[in-house]
């Protein structure tokens, strides 16, 4: 897993491999200590994962409830089609919102964490 600073309270999580029960602490703890810092905007890619199970939808769900209790938002970007229909059948995709293309999800996220000019 990386992370990549999108602006002053956003990042971008790229996860990688596989995402399951033996896994997913490790995808779990740098997600909780982000928001907790002061990240209030996650963009969550699993472009790189090749098989996510329950735990690791345990883990995204976790993240979303812990960044909505921070007034925040995320959005996960997602191409493989089998872990795709695992969010879509789980009702994931309708708490957030899931792109195919890593510009949009970030271009997404960038506009609301873009810091606002007084006038």
């Amino acid at each position: 897993m990386s992370v990549q600073k999108l602006g002053p309270k956003a990042v971008l999580v790229d996860v990688e491999g596989e995402v399951n029960l033996s896994t997913s602490p490790s995808f779990q703890e740098p997600m909780i200590t982000l928001v907790r810092s002061g990240c209030r905007h996650l963009v969550v890619s699993l472009e790189n994962v090749k098989f996510m199970d329950t735990s690791g939808l345990g883990v995204l769900i976790g993240a979303y409830r812990l960044v909505q209790e921070h007034h925040g938002d995320m959005n996960v970007i997602c191409s493989n089609p089998k872990i795709l229909k695992l969010l879509e059948i789980t009702n994931f995709t309708k708490l957030v919102k899931v792109f195919e293309k890593r510009e949009e999800a970030i271009e997404s996220v960038s506009a609301v964490a873009a810091p606002s000019k007084g006038v």
